[in-house]
């Protein structure tokens, strides 16, 4: 079960692409909602008690009368991809989901460490009898003199050097490489790994919306913008997003016309990637 609270990134809400082509409506309705997914179970998705509520549901849930408006945001956050459907219809977030998975494994990966000086194992239990031959217990003139003025120094250990930031295998390196060098060269202050990783997230946000990551890229570059934002339309040899990759329906229709199904178990994404791939070949 999720706990009362979740981490939560202003910056990322104010950068997300698809969510500020959204209006106002669709937007705060989608806030509202992201509190009912953190409780929800599995966690992500928007059920209630299990069940995927309806459109009358939904108004009831978060005080709005019309269930018309209700309908049409929901629609406006689906048409701009800020929201997944699974197999079965349900709504889920993409991000809260990967939150969740990341957690599990953290937890996982704890769960097998500890202190090993707790461990009965090592040193007779945490609370281990006296031993009866520590000069502590003795009689003070059993003592050895020197003993007093001892002191057992324990060696200071080196702190382990942070391994060198690294992004996804899916980034694509020469782009990230430019774009990494631009954003050295124009932030004086220091363009951090924290700074990387953010934009990386945001690189991962618009590819999960449809946009080409080299292409992000290679704009960004271009056009000396320190952020991430979507391939605009104009510009020539950009890799705009095709229209068949906007939707899920336009997708399968293009998929159809190249005879070609989804995989068991494939996202949308690598879906997508393998459409793209065979449409280079016909050409």
């Amino acid at each position: 079960m999720a706990g009362p609270w979740f981490k939560w990134y202003p910056a990322d809400w104010r950068a997300d692409p698809q969510l500020r082509l959204c209006g106002l409506a669709a937007r705060g309705l989608w806030i509202d909602l992201i509190g009912y997914m953190h409780e929800a179970v599995p966690y992500g998705f928007l059920l209630v008690n299990g069940d995927v509520p309806t459109a009358e549901e939904v108004a009831d849930l978060v005080g709005v009368r019309s269930v018309k408006l209700v309908r049409e945001c929901l629609s406006e956050l689906e048409r701009r991809q800020v929201f997944s459907r699974d197999e079965g219809g349900r709504i889920y977030s993409r991000r809260m989901v990967r939150d969740a998975e990341r957690n599990l494994r953290d937890k996982a990966h704890g769960s097998q460490g500890g202190n090993p000086l707790l461990n009965p194992a090592v040193n007779g239990g945490v609370n281990p009898p006296d031993n009866p031959g520590d000069k502590a217990h003795a009689h003070p003139r059993d003592r050895d003199p020197e003993a007093r003025s001892q002191r057992t120094t324990k060696p200071k250990s080196k702190a382990q050097p942070a391994a060198p930031f690294a992004p996804a295998d899916w980034v694509p390196k020469d782009e990230w490489r430019a774009f990494d060098a631009m954003r050295k060269a124009k932030d004086v202050r220091g363009w951090t790994d924290d700074g990387r990783r953010y934009a990386l997230n945001t690189l991962e946000r618009l590819r999960d919306a449809g946009e080409l990551p080299d292409a992000v890229l290679r704009q960004s570059v271009e056009r000396g913008w320190r952020g991430l934002f979507p391939v605009k339309k104009d510009q020539p040899n950009s890799g705009a997003v095709p229209e068949w990759w906007s939707s899920e329906s336009a997708t399968n229709e293009q998929a159809q016309r190249l005879g070609m199904t989804s995989r068991g178990g494939e996202s949308w994404q690598d879906f997508r990637g393998r459409i793209r791939e065979r449409l280079k070949t016909a050409h």
